[in-house]
């Protein structure tokens, strides 16, 4: 287990970062595993800005990003795979209010 100090600011701006990226995931997904995915961050985040240079932080940030992307897209695919009709009907309606105006 990594020693937890304080926060730097930039550690504390990529934690915000990070759970700004974790609402492209469900709800759902993120209700289950979003304390945890945070929490790997941060330890990672810490044990990056332990290297004196930035390259390690920037390693992080780029596999953390290219790891979003890919993940999130896949839940969210996954979540509409699994609606059911009436619930992907009430999603449409919503993207098609406005047009209706």
């Amino acid at each position: 287990m990594h020693a937890r100090g304080p926060l730097s600011k930039a550690q504390a701006i990529g934690q915000q970062a990070f759970a700004g990226l974790l609402l492209l995931y469900p709800r759902q997904y993120r209700q289950a595993y979003g304390a945890h995915m945070a929490q790997l961050f941060a330890d990672c985040s810490r044990e990056a800005a332990a290297h004196s240079s930035g390259d390690a932080l920037l390693a992080l940030w780029a596999s953390t990003l290219l790891d979003v992307c890919k993940t999130a897209l896949e839940e969210r695919i996954k979540e509409v795979w699994t609606m059911n009709a009436q619930q992907i009907h009430r999603r449409a309606a919503c993207f098609c209010w406005p047009a209706r105006l």
